[in-house]
């Protein structure tokens, strides 16, 4: 199991919920769990353990569930938060894309990397949130986010 870096938490106080972090592909599916483990499953059993955890960070909520089977159930869409942070941006539909639209170093290859790389997409997103938030159009988004 690869060792996970440090998260930057933004000097706002703006934190995550503990959830998992996945990312589906076709068949499996990568899991960055509440602890720090990663999991590599078959997307059946991943469905299977989602439906027993927080809402997970995810990017791209329908294709994402879509490749797990799932009809619909609770998310942090990172995609979401992309278009609600930056809304005249914009970036694909990925990890990657978003990484890259936030000038962050994209993952390496693999749905491990990807899913390992979803918290720290959020916190940086959540940290532009939060350095505007003294802006007068701004002062209630980071609540909203």
């Amino acid at each position: 199991m690869p060792t996970l870096p440090p998260r930057f938490v933004p000097p706002s106080g703006i934190s995550l919920p503990a959830s998992p972090a996945v990312v589906a592909g076709v068949g499996r599916a990568a899991i960055l769990t509440q602890d720090g483990e990663m999991l590599d499953l078959p997307t059946a059993e991943a469905a299977r353990l989602l439906r027993t955890l927080p809402p997970p960070l995810l990017v791209h909520a329908p294709a994402t569930l879509r490749r797990l089977g799932l009809q619909a159930m609770p998310a942090l869409d990172l995609l979401e938060l992309f278009a609600f942070v930056l809304p005249a941006r914009v970036a694909a539909p990925t990890p990657r894309g978003l990484a890259l639209a936030l000038d962050m170093a994209p993952p390496g290859p693999g749905a491990e990397a990807a899913s390992a790389l979803l918290p720290d997409l959020a916190q940086a997103l959540l940290a532009r949130l939060a350095a505007g938030r003294d802006l007068p159009m701004n002062r209630d988004a980071a609540g909203l986010a």
